[in-house]
């Protein structure tokens, strides 16, 4: 079993998503960190977002506990845009904890 906890730093946009998404899927939804802190995330776009939101999704249809943990600032503005803050498990008020600006 993976490691319980994983800080993702450095971008998280289009050719970067690509990468997690080739790591996550091999491996078993069971072998997944619990918490992905994002707090190191220096830029973060749609698709970073749409990878949340999938990587949430295999994770519920796994019966697995999957959290996102110190969203920077662009994901949290876009899910909250998006309305799907609270798929994320980030409240309304919800604050940045990333550094982007």
């Amino acid at each position: 079993m993976t490691s319980q906890h994983s800080v993702w730093t450095g971008q998280l946009t289009a050719p970067e998503v690509s990468k997690r998404r080739l790591e996550f899927s091999a491996m078993r939804v069971a072998d997944w960190p619990l918490e992905i802190d994002l707090a190191g995330i220096t830029r973060g776009d749609s698709s970073a977002l749409a990878l949340l939101l999938e990587l949430k999704a295999s994770s519920l249809s796994a019966q697995q506990s999957l959290q996102f943990k110190n969203p920077p600032h662009s994901l949290l503005t876009l899910a909250k845009l998006g309305g799907v803050a609270a798929l994320l498990g980030w409240s309304t008020s919800h604050q940045p904890g990333g550094i982007d600006p």
